[in-house]
């Protein structure tokens, strides 16, 4: 893999925390390589792994799937940093009950599994300044600047998984000032115009990148999680913090760093995200009947298993801000990101 250059307070910052890390040894008789040290790079490999003969796999994302929760402003930053390999699509932590979907197919594969998901990233540069300078600040890469990272791999991964969009959502934020109903119905329609021609734009740029190597690969597109489902489960966490407000410490917090999230917002949030989901469903469809023709060795899927799961009960939200997923939440996510993933291991060829 290519060496990535990193800005001077990201270095200031992983050598910080490198020195306060604790360092373990792994586990010789598992399959997965185990380490406990604080700043785990994004990739990891099966011990009988090798270049060529094994399933390399690349997750492109936001925070969905991601070990991230709202908590203090410097807490959040230090999460962008760290908590690498402790998420639905690639756990190594023995400590956490995560079978994400690195650890599943390590059950059947030799398999490398890459990361380049950030907490905090768009589809498109966002546009409100606010969200653009904590991107910037942070280090978040958008959805472009992730699928530079896959096409730089020194061998395009053989299966892409992408599940971004969900920061796109925020139609409180893109409609600025104006709260009329009108104001947000044209913040919903910018918000898709925008999404759907940058998704498109980088799907191309996968598809080029991918055939281009020549081998059998394989992409699949998620579709958004469904807000009602999570809603509900928010609602549960609302009265239990009514009853004793202790719990869930960044509720609040929570809403007002995304407000659709509101009680008021629910039914627009809800709509939006299906809208969005139904794009990427006939975006790929367009994609594999324009672009791929008859090219046999590229596959390209739709999964609508993240869109449909169900993530709708209390006991799978975080703790802290009752928005992200808690550890048994991440084995819903991980469990429809596997289901979403048979297709594509079936048309690469994968036993």
């Amino acid at each position: 893999m290519k060496q990535k250059k990193s800005s001077p307070m990201r270095l200031f910052w992983l050598l910080l925390l490198s020195a306060l890390a604790s360092l373990a040894s792994g586990s010789e008789d598992h399959p997965i390589a185990y380490c406990e040290n604080l700043l785990l790079p994004r990739v990891a490999h099966t011990l009988d792994y090798r270049e060529g003969a094994g399933l390399s796999v690349v997750m492109i994302g936001d925070s969905t799937v991601r070990d991230f929760t709202v908590a203090s402003n410097l807490g959040m930053f230090l999460q962008l940093l760290t908590r690498n390999q402790r998420n639905p699509f690639l756990n190594t932590d023995p400590r956490k009950g995560i079978a994400s979907v690195f650890q599943r197919l390590a059950q059947r594969y030799p398999v490398r599994a890459f990361e380049v998901a950030r907490a905090g990233a768009t589809v498109g540069p966002p546009q409100a300044l606010v969200r653009r300078w904590f991107q910037r600040f942070a280090d978040v890469k958008v959805f472009a600047e992730q699928v530079d990272e896959v096409l730089a791999e020194t061998q395009v991964p053989d299966i892409i998984l992408s599940w971004i969009g969900h920061n796109n959502l925020d139609f409180i934020t893109e409609a600025g000032s104006a709260e009329s109903p009108e104001a947000l119905d044209a913040a919903c329609a910018r918000i898709r115009e925008n999404f759907s021609r940058e998704y498109r734009r980088q799907l191309l740029r996968l598809l080029e990148g991918v055939r281009a190597d020549g081998r059998r690969h394989a992409i699949v597109v998620y579709g958004l999680v469904n807000p009602a489902a999570t809603q509900a489960a928010r609602a549960q966490a609302r009265e239990q913090k009514l009853a004793a407000p202790g719990l869930f410490p960044y509720f609040q917090k929570s809403e007002m760093r995304f407000p659709p999230l509101k009680i008021e917002q629910a039914e627009r949030l809800v709509e939006l995200s299906r809208t969005l989901s139904a794009d990427l469903r006939q975006l790929v469809q367009e994609l594999r009947e324009a672009e791929l023709g008859g090219d046999s060795k590229v596959g390209l899927f739709y999964s609508d298993a993240t869109a449909t799961m169900p993530l709708d009960q209390v006991s799978h939200l975080s703790a802290d801000d009752a928005w992200h997923a808690s550890e048994q939440g991440m084995n819903v996510v991980a469990e429809a990101l596997f289901l979403g993933l048979t297709p594509a291991l079936a048309h690469i060829g994968a036993r």
